[in-house]
């Protein structure tokens, strides 16, 4: 997508709006691209990690709640 419309935006002429556009657009472009790359590289492997273990822990504590519940109506 940036490799077919960079070399057609036009970055001469000033400050117009279309300068402008073409910044922003690029912008965009540039975070969409750093988003898929931080994804598949698994930047953040160790947070997702970390979460599911938090994840679970409430899973656990939520089950024994239920079982102690349970064992109470009995």
């Amino acid at each position: 997508m940036l490799v077919i419309v960079l070399p057609t935006l036009s970055f001469q002429g000033g400050w117009t709006p279309a300068v402008w556009f073409g910044i922003v657009w690029c912008a965009f472009a540039l975070l969409i691209i750093a988003a898929h790359l931080h994804r598949l590289l698994r930047v953040d492997e160790e947070t997702e990690r970390d979460l599911q273990r938090i994840k679970q822990e409430k899973m656990r504590r939520w089950e024994e709640r239920l079982s102690r519940k349970i064992v109470r109506m009995k």
